[in-house]
């Protein structure tokens, strides 16, 4: 299942995780974390690395684009030594608005929460199905022959 659908244990919840706190390994030369302020009113985004050096070097090596694709989730841990990035995905995600309200906008966060809460959905679609087969079936019933 998740190789094929990327289905897990993980993706089949009704609410989200918890934010578990992470501590990175001792290879990791330079990281990306992203996350909501204290005060909840906007977005903090923190690059760092050990050395100015290491920092130069892994800002470099993370924005080629062979590595870009790889940054996601709320923090990007790279390791130069094996060019590797270690991700942690993100427990609870925040909308944070960026403009004004649109109906185009609200879809596209509308379809990526979906996205994010397959359980949710599939119970949905279910109760929604039902109920039009519900309605169709009281409703043929009321327009059908009588005795």
């Amino acid at each position: 299942m998740k190789r094929n659908f990327d289905l897990s244990s993980d993706t089949l919840r009704f609410l989200p995780a918890a934010e578990q706190p992470y501590a990175p390994p001792g290879n990791v030369s330079f990281m990306l974390v992203q996350g909501l302020s204290p005060s909840g009113e906007g977005v903090w985004t923190l690059a760092t690395a050990p050395t100015s050096a290491e920092f130069r070097d892994g800002m470099s090596s993370m924005v080629r684009e062979n590595h870009w694709r790889d940054v996601t989730g709320r923090v990007a841990a790279y390791d130069a030594g094996a060019e590797k990035i270690e991700t942690v995905e993100v427990g609870q995600p925040y909308f944070y608005v960026t403009r004004a309200f649109s109906l185009s906008n609200w879809r596209l966060i509308a379809a990526n929460w979906l996205s994010s809460n397959v359980l949710s959905y599939s119970l949905a679609f279910i109760g929604f199905v039902s109920l039009l087969g519900f309605a169709t079936f009281a409703m043929l019933r009321m327009m059908g022959r009588h005795r």
